[in-house]
């Protein structure tokens, strides 16, 4: 799969459309071709909120991609030290 919409609202940090698209129903879990989600792509940027939005849309927290990454991987690299608890902290409470 390419991108889907979500990830391109994610990367683009639209928080509005984010939201809403996952009214919708967009797949919070899609990968794109290099096995990245919408989730780890907002881990990346430092989007508490989109993440937050993500998780609640019940994104995989424990996705991996082809590398080995996660978005908690993705997010320690970058220093998003309020990311990496809200994601350890929605690993706890589980799906």
């Amino acid at each position: 799969m390419g991108w889907t919409v979500l990830m391109i609202a994610v990367r683009q940090g639209r928080q509005s459309l984010v939201q809403r698209l996952i009214d919708l129903g967009a797949d919070a879990n899609a990968a794109s071709d290099l096995g990245w989600t919408p989730l780890m792509w907002a881990s990346l940027a430092g989007r508490e909120d989109l993440v937050e939005a993500l998780l609640r849309a019940g994104a995989e927290v424990d996705f991996t991609g082809p590398t080995g990454d996660s978005a908690l991987i993705v997010a320690a690299r970058r220093g998003h030290v309020a990311i990496v608890d809200k994601l350890l902290a929605a690993r706890e409470e589980g799906p």
